[in-house]
């Protein structure tokens, strides 16, 4: 589309990229015994370098989750020393995010929370940087906690306000200042009267 090349600098790119969203897609993920399974605890979250060393032990060597994480591996080994970062740091977070949606362990959330942190530290002034930071305000959202997924994507519009992630940062706080208000109850009143469900976000 309208990316610019320096995303997908080579045709390895550019397939690897598609193997991995087929990989990704649930309907390719095992169900048997002894399936392999990304847990939240292992290096998926790690820094770059631990992620690289990681040789996960599995019986289950056609796991496509399996291979997912060993293409990731290879995309980032191959883009660790380009002079432009842009593919390298791309694909890091598309890996983070891959984990995120695969992985499983109570500490899921927060060891991804803190993989976005650290990313968006480590890229700070760039553009990818944006879009970490707006997923990181879209797990506090999921969460519930409004008011800092507000202040975490606000930070985001406010520091990349060209970028994409930028864009995606204000499109999050503006669905959560916009308002809404309903009513519910029940068609037919007899005693005892029903209770009124009233629901609201940002009235009065």
């Amino acid at each position: 589309g309208t990316t610019p090349d320096s995303y997908r600098p080579t045709l390895y790119d550019f397939l690897a990229h598609e193997a991995l969203s087929f990989y990704s897609a649930g309907e390719q993920a095992a169900l048997g015994e002894n399936a392999f399974e990304i847990m939240a605890d292992s290096p998926i979250f790690a820094p770059v370098a631990e992620f690289l060393a990681w040789d996960p032990v599995t019986t289950d060597t056609d796991s496509v989750l399996l291979k997912a994480i060993r293409l990731y591996q290879d995309l980032l080994r191959y883009h660790q020393n380009d002079r432009d970062e842009t593919a390298f740091t791309d694909a890091d977070l598309y890996r983070l995010a891959f984990g995120y949606n695969h992985a499983v362990g109570p500490e899921k959330d927060d060891r991804y929370i803190a993989a976005l942190e650290r990313f968006a530290d480590e890229w700070q002034g760039q553009e990818v940087a944006g879009r970490a930071i707006y997923a990181w305000a879209v797990v506090l959202y999921n969460q519930g906690k409004y008011l800092q997924a507000h202040t975490l994507a606000a930070r985001g519009w406010e520091d990349y306000p060209s970028t994409y992630g930028g864009v995606q940062c204000y499109n999050l706080t503006q669905q959560i200042e916009g308002k809404s208000a309903s009513i519910k109850t029940e068609r037919v009143w007899n005693d005892p009267l029903p209770e009124l469900q009233v629901t609201y976000r940002n009235v009065p």
